[in-house]
């Protein structure tokens, strides 16, 4: 079974089998059992539709559903586009950091811009540059002309490049240190940077 149907009334099925899934573990376990990753797939299969207020409305869901969840990379670029193209502009812009955060090679590889392979702590798969070179071309297809540049400006602001250029220093600096409290220190620097943009 391929990650995304490309046939409209399949995307729709799939996306009825899911939520009714999930509703089905929360009434049978009280919490949700999400093992396969549903709630990560259907803001992207809503994007797939075109249908941004429905991917919105997921996305409430979702952060309010599971709001200890990191969340997936492909998932927050669908998350981005769906803000931009329903005119929430600033949530979008934030979204974009949240993005950077979890893969800093994603929104390059959406852009054509070639990012090397950095020398950071990427700390687990979910941030490494073949999961961003992985992500679905269905996806990055649903980013036309002028959402492009939306992410592009907002990519190259002087303003991104510095919090970029600070959170790349720190994950430099991670993996090259031993010293279990130091490396404490610049955890939880990262976090709290992270923390300014939630």
């Amino acid at each position: 079974m391929s990650l995304f149907p490309k046939d409209p009334v399949k995307i729709k099925a799939r996306i009825k089998s899911y939520e009714n899934a999930l509703k089905k573990e929360f009434k049978t376990h009280g919490f949700y059992d999400d093992g396969y990753g549903k709630r990560y797939l259907l803001g992207p299969l809503y994007v797939l539709l075109r249908d941004y207020k429905g991917a919105i409305k997921h996305f409430e869901w979702f952060e309010t559903t599971f709001s200890d969840d990191i969340g997936e990379p492909y998932q927050y670029l669908c998350w981005i586009l769906s803000l931009y193209k329903t005119g929430n502009l600033e949530k979008a812009k934030k979204k974009i950091y949240e993005t950077m955060f979890m893969n800093l090679y994603l929104i390059p590889f959406v852009l054509g811009i070639d990012q090397p392979n950095l020398p950071i702590w990427h700390g687990t798969n979910l941030a490494e540059k073949l999961y961003a070179l992985e992500c679905p071309k269905e996806l990055i297809k649903l980013w036309d002309t002028e959402a492009r540049k939306f992410l592009n400006e907002v990519w190259f602001n002087p303003e991104t490049e510095k919090i970029r250029n600070q959170y790349t220093s720190l994950l430099k600096d991670l993996n090259k240190e031993d010293d279990r409290d130091t490396r404490g220190g610049i955890i939880k620097k990262i976090r709290d940077l992270k923390e300014g943009f939630k």
